[in-house]
């Protein structure tokens, strides 16, 4: 469970509430401008916020993108195209962003779109870090 209580994004939003349950796909619905987009890009770690989040009834910083993946939340954006894809990059590119650390070990750069190593095949590498 995710909780929010008081979350504030200045010049956004202000005292917001909130409790996310597991399994759940949520989105939040009003005129546009009126903050949602705020709240959403907040618990992901995406702008600065003040307020109490928790995460499964632990306090949680979710300063980052990084922080809020670690545990285990998840933002789709409003504008994939602009926001939620590398549209340069191959499909499996970007199904790797957010796990470069598992995919490429000691790499802090995207995925190359090269063709694939000599004796390696390209379907059957683990592309997503799934284990």
């Amino acid at each position: 469970m995710l909780r929010a209580r008081g979350l504030t994004v200045p010049g956004a939003c202000a005292g917001v509430d909130l409790d996310l349950e597991p399994g759940r796909i949520i989105g939040l619905g009003g005129l546009q401008g009126q903050g949602q987009r705020a709240v959403l890009r907040a618990l992901f770690g995406l702008v600065r916020h003040t307020g109490r989040v928790e995460v499964d009834g632990r306090p949680a910083r979710l300063a980052s993108p990084r922080e809020a993946i670690r545990r285990r939340v998840a933002y789709v954006p409003e504008d994939r195209k602009v926001e939620g894809l590398h549209v340069a990059q191959t499909v499996r590119a970007n199904l790797s962003l957010t796990n470069l650390g598992v995919v490429t070990p000691g790499r802090r750069s995207a995925p190359s779109t090269a063709a694939p190593r000599p004796g390696s095949s390209p379907t059957s590498s683990n592309a997503c870090g799934s284990r």
